[in-house]
């Protein structure tokens, strides 16, 4: 999937002014690359990283989402498919689809569903709108990939946060979405736990995904193809 956001911006009134909480932008995420976005608290990183998840519809412009026919081998982006989906024309229940079946989303901060088990919250979203037969068996695959197959009886209570992150990843792919988002996913981490997330990442980009991160980590420019940087809502190439 190619995602293209074209002179998107959002903005609020706040008293007899308008505050743009993202001024226009235009960004694209393209399959096989990581692209990581910086900048300080309030910057207007997690807004943008929003507009383009389908999860905040912009004051002005629009988010085209246009599927690809990859290559066999999935090493490349593939020929381009003739039409592209524009998101925020879509109605509430289309574009929930949407993100169901193309998204997979690391929010920020503790997202998991505390009554539930490891291998519960990672099979979740695949229960939204079907019923995979095979889900058990791809959250299983997928713990096993994030090192936490062991956990799959735990409850989130019993989890370290580095833990919690690759489970939310885990999450997030269960799908085997064609966009990965993560909003600080290495938020208080330790060094160790912090690169093992930043790995992970840039593997499912190397597997043909498009992967936006949102991370006040300086490191994460290591593991990228290309690096945003935000500053009072304008960005631009770091």
């Amino acid at each position: 999937m190619i995602l293209t956001a074209e002179k998107i911006s959002r903005s609020f009134p706040r008293g007899s002014r308008e505050f743009y909480a993202l001024q226009e932008t235009d960004i694209t995420l393209a399959g096989g690359r990581m692209t990581v976005l910086q900048g300080r608290s309030g910057s207007g990183k997690t807004t943008l990283l929003n507009i383009l998840a389908g999860l905040q519809s912009p004051s002005s412009g629009r988010v085209l989402a246009q599927m690809t026919r990859g290559a066999e081998d999935g090493s490349v982006q593939g020929e381009m498919a003739p039409a592209a989906t524009d998101l925020y024309s879509l109605d509430d229940k289309e574009l929930s689809r949407f993100r169901n079946d193309h998204y997979g989303i690391v929010p920020q901060g503790q997202s998991a569903v505390a009554a539930l088990s490891v291998l519960e919250n990672i099979m979740l979203p695949g229960t939204v709108y079907s019923q995979d037969v095979n889900l058990p068996e791809k959250a299983q695959a997928l713990m096993e990939r994030m090192g936490i197959a062991d956990l799959k009886n735990a409850f989130p209570k019993e989890l370290s946060g580095g833990e919690m992150r690759r489970m939310s990843i885990a999450r997030a792919m269960i799908r085997d979405p064609q966009v990965l988002f993560a909003d600080e996913p290495a938020s208080d981490l330790d060094d160790e736990n912090r690169d093992t997330v930043f790995s992970i990442l840039r593997e499912i980009a190397d597997e043909g995904k498009a992967v936006l991160v949102v991370t006040h980590e300086r490191c994460a420019r290591n593991y990228a193809d290309e690096v945003y940087q935000m500053d009072a809502g304008a960005l631009r190439l770091a």
